[in-house]
């Protein structure tokens, strides 16, 4: 999918849900220049989501590979003044249609929440290679949450 994006912040969007496990458009939005830590392969998410527990107003992600190379192509189109990494869509700004047209030119049916599976995806891919309770950490939720299965 992310070879069908249209630019590198689209494509950038899609690995933040994937390779980072971030909620878009929540986490993934308010991302500026500053949160990327290149040097230690660090990404600070700020998160509206967890924020009124004490201690979870924020987390520091891991920058995967894959993500890494997304983030500098970014980065090496940014715009000078340009803070924020995503500017596109977000809150009302409509990216149902150019997601499922993305997924489409994939080649792959659209589905239903397809920004929370990406986000799944990464959490069993980082749990292959991690201790859950660190990849609970990155993801943004306790480990009791990943445990817990949905109910029918």
């Amino acid at each position: 999918m992310i070879d069908a994006c249209p630019n590198a912040q689209w494509r950038l969007l899609f690995g933040l849900a994937r390779y980072a496990g971030l909620r878009i458009t929540s986490e993934s939005h308010p991302l500026t220049l500053a949160d990327v830590n290149f040097e230690h392969s660090r990404l600070t998410v700020r998160s509206p989501k967890t924020e009124h527990h004490a201690g979870h107003e924020q987390r520091i992600v891991p920058i995967t590979p894959e993500l890494m190379v997304l983030l500098q192509a970014r980065f090496d189109e940014i715009e000078d003044g340009e803070e924020r990494l995503i500017t596109i869509g977000g809150k009302g700004g409509g990216m149902t249609r150019p997601t499922r047209r993305i997924i489409t030119r994939a080649g792959i049916t659209p589905w239903n929440g397809q920004w929370q599976t990406l986000r799944q995806s990464c959490e069993k891919a980082l749990a292959m290679t991690y201790p859950q309770y660190a990849v609970s950490h990155w993801i943004g939720h306790s480990i009791t949450v990943r445990a817990d299965p949905p109910s029918l």
